[in-house]
């Protein structure tokens, strides 16, 4: 004998017996389309959740990106999931034919916005910010160019630094005034890796987007960071 029942929206069944073998297949038939509306259901809040508080959080990426490759856009895919707006901020903009540092911030900002667009990804701002005399300027730099922000994301490799070090005094420079998530970084892949293979005249070109590949060829890059390694 079936006993129906409404309970949170859902029409669940009571058995008190069941005379035939047909009567306990039809009630498995429905005990298993309950559990999958509420596994819908469950996954639908979930999911709205994850949206509403990813529709308040301003987060930063702070980085050289000097030049952008394909590691900085699958880092910046994962936090723009987390942020209503990601604001990719390249610092050491003051900087250029160096070594390190051997693209501008302005050229370097071009790149991520075209490699962004390349990629399709929405919701991000681009600036440019000057370091100053040390990191933790830069960091002041931060909010005054970027406004109120939720999150500054950094590398899990700032966990657990020398409390003497430049990364501890960034950390200590943000404490206040924005909440610090760090993300994992996976793979070898580096702005590092990349000048050198470009300095080397090896394969570069599938380490990075078709449009920063582009721009670099463009603006001379591969002699300038040739030229910069011999400074």
């Amino acid at each position: 004998m079936y006993l129906a029942a409404k309970r949170c929206g859902i029409d669940c069944l009571l058995i008190h017996g069941f005379r035939h073998t047909k009567e306990l297949k039809e009630y498995k038939k429905v005990r298993n389309k309950i559990h999958d509306i509420r596994g819908i259901l469950k996954r639908w809040d979930g999911d709205t959740k994850v949206k509403e508080k990813a529709e308040r959080i301003t987060g930063v990426y702070w980085g050289r990106f000097n030049p952008i490759h394909k590691g900085h856009i699958a880092v910046i895919k994962k936090l723009r999931r987390r942020t209503e707006t990601l604001i990719v901020v390249i610092g050491s903009s003051e900087h250029k034919d160096e070594e390190e540092n051997p693209f501008s911030g302005a050229e370097r900002a071009n790149m991520v916005t075209a490699y962004l667009k390349e990629e399709g990804i929405e919701g991000c701002r681009v600036v440019t910010i000057n370091d100053d005399e040390n990191y933790a300027n830069g960091v002041d730099n931060i909010f005054r160019k970027c406004g109120n922000v939720d999150l500054l994301f950094l590398s899990d490799e700032y966990r657990g630094v020398d409390k003497s070090s430049a990364r501890d005094k960034i950390i200590n420079a943000i404490a206040g005034r924005a909440r610090i998530a760090y993300f994992s970084r996976r793979g070898k892949l580096s702005s590092t890796l990349l000048r050198g293979r470009i300095a080397d005249s090896k394969t570069w070109e599938n380490l990075t987007g078709k449009s920063v590949v582009r721009i670099i060829k463009g603006i001379d890059g591969i002699d300038r960071i040739r030229r910069s390694r011999l400074r």
